[in-house]
């Protein structure tokens, strides 16, 4: 979705938000598959955002982004270590019960 008056990171909190997802519910048709139908979803009210806060909203965003993306490195990371030291030998065997006292 694009708009003129709101960035993508705002569109994506707004669309996010309990109030606009209960105005998309409302606007839903369909038992298992729901749709929304363009008609429906264009008449969901928006608020306009001034833009010194839809930039605050856009940097929040990207910084989460930057951390996910930092976490999923790390996560990779920590796996390649864990496996390194399995098929190399180099892991130490510990009774996880005692870790846990």
């Amino acid at each position: 979705m694009k708009s003129d008056y709101l960035n993508p990171e705002t569109l994506l909190t707004l669309f996010k938000s309990l109030p606009v997802q209960q105005l998309m519910i409302r606007g839903c048709s369909g038992a298992i598959m729901s749709a929304i139908s363009r008609t429906e979803l264009d008449s969901i009210p928006l608020p306009l955002i001034q833009q010194d806060v839809q930039d605050e909203i856009a940097r929040h965003i990207q910084k989460s982004l930057d951390f996910r993306q930092e976490a999923k490195n790390l996560l990779d990371e920590a796996k390649l270590t864990v496996e390194n030291a399995i098929l190399l030998g180099g892991g130490v065997m510990v009774d996880i019960q005692q870790l846990t006292k």
